[in-house]
């Protein structure tokens, strides 16, 4: 890539330019299967809580080192971890909540 791929090295987003996620087909077919239902029936908040979980599904998979760190002890979580768990604990229960709210 020359020029382009060494200033795009540099960038704080330089993670996600060098590397790849890789998802088994099933999961995959699976999302799309549920996804297309989901917006078949006009279920846009199910839609939306399914793709949280699988996108935190598949973000904890391929960032799984990182987030549990290199040792491998279970019993000291990372600073990440705590923060990954965390964020996906409040946008549960925001989505949840979003499910007995109405907009009338």
């Amino acid at each position: 890539m020359g020029q382009l791929g060494e200033w795009l090295g540099n960038i704080p987003g330089a993670f996600l330019w060098n590397n790849s996620i890789m998802v088994p087909l099933w999961q995959m077919g699976l999302y799309v299967g549920l996804m297309s239902f989901c917006l078949l029936l006009k279920k846009y908040r199910l839609g939306l809580s399914i793709s949280f979980v699988f996108c935190f599904y598949w973000g904890f998979i391929a960032n799984k080192d990182l987030l549990l760190g290199h040792a491998g002890d279970v019993d000291q979580f990372s600073l990440p971890f705590i923060l990954y768990v965390a964020g996906g604990f409040v946008l549960i229960v925001l989505s949840v909540f979003s499910f007995f709210y109405s907009d009338d």
